[in-house]
């Protein structure tokens, strides 16, 4: 096995993990990318391999190791940033109070 010589941050127990490694994505960035794997940091995108690129198993492995949470999303669309955009026609949620809306 291979050791680094780099100290590895390791998750600090009970605040969830460091990375979280999502799998299989079919993405879009807005416009289609396809099929990728999407590493998150501490809730932010910090790496995307589109397929067959994606993050190779010895990769995977380390990142497990490091506690990283391995999501398989089995092809589902994904949209970072996607925001939920609905709106209460008759109130509920306006600056103004209920009425605003």
């Amino acid at each position: 096995r291979n050791i680094s010589l780099v100290q590895r941050p390791r998750p600090t127990p009970g605040y969830g993990t460091m990375f979280q490694l999502l799998l299989n994505c079919d993405l879009y960035a807005p416009e289609h990318v396809g099929l990728c794997s999407i590493l998150v940091s501490a809730g932010k995108i910090s790496g995307i391999k589109k397929a067959p690129d994606c993050f190779n198993p010895i990769m995977v492995q380390e990142l497990q190791d490091l506690g990283a949470q391995l999501t398989d999303v089995k092809g589902k669309k994904v949209v970072p940033g996607f925001i939920d955009g609905h709106v209460h026609i008759t109130g509920g949620g306006g600056e103004g109070g209920y009425k605003s809306a």
